[in-house]
């Protein structure tokens, strides 16, 4: 790299496969539509990767932690359904609680901690209300949330949130959750429209994130949920 050059931005987006009753996850379409489009590709300085993870207790913490070894991202943009949502809900929180629901394959999980000794709760660096203004001001229904729930988008969120604990960089890191396709409360143009948006600012927003010290806490590695 050249003195004064800036360094490129590694951007990750990642979506869900399917799961009980959502057959059809309109995050990996997303991730599809957008890895297709070339939309990541189109800001200057970001090197975008793309992902679909298995909605499943076991396979998941594995699949999270090769992908990120994999791309190094400086952002992470997460996208899951939840049969709750009725517009974007851009998550603020991560919980360290696993619901035990049943995951793809029918299996569940006897846990109900993600990591025994890291903390109850981690929070995105994103200005999350910034990021539901942009997509308000766009037409787009969306609202600030402090509970991703128990299942594995929570799960996905939390793993991403505590790298800094193991002394490994972390990336800025963002969730958000969709209305699955059946409910009809936002066209597949909405959705794409928003993610967009959604990422755009994502990425405005980690270019201008700096902290003066990451976490280094000596951690042992989380006990991860089989």
């Amino acid at each position: 790299m050249q003195t004064g050059q800036k360094k490129r931005l590694r951007l990750l987006v990642t979506g869900f496969g399917p799961f009980p009753g959502v057959a059809d996850n309109p995050s990996a379409w997303l991730v599809r539509r957008l890895r297709r489009a070339g939309f990541a590709a189109a800001h200057t300085g970001v090197t975008p990767a793309f992902a679909v993870f298995p909605t499943e207790w076991g396979a998941l913490p594995r699949v999270h932690a090769l992908t990120l070894s994999r791309t190094r991202p400086d952002l992470v943009v997460h996208f899951g359904v939840s049969a709750c949502a009725r517009a974007f809900h851009i998550e603020a929180l991560a919980r360290n609680h696993a619901d035990g629901r049943a995951d793809a394959r029918g299996h569940q999980t006897s846990a109900s901690m993600i990591a025994p000794r890291a903390p109850e709760v981690l929070e995105t660096s994103l200005p999350v209300g910034k990021i539901v203004a942009r997509l308000q001001g766009r037409g787009l229904p969306a609202r600030a949330s402090d509970d991703a729930g128990g299942y594995i988008c929570n799960m996905t969120y939390f793993l991403t949130l505590a790298l800094g604990l193991r002394g490994l960089s972390t990336p800025v890191a963002l969730f958000v959750h969709i209305p699955p396709f059946e409910a009809g409360a936002l066209t597949p143009g909405q959705l794409l429209a928003g993610a967009r948006a959604v990422i755009s600012q994502a990425i405005y927003q980690a270019r201008e994130y700096s902290a003066p010290a990451r976490c280094r806490h000596t951690i042992v590695a989380p006990d991860l949920l089989s």
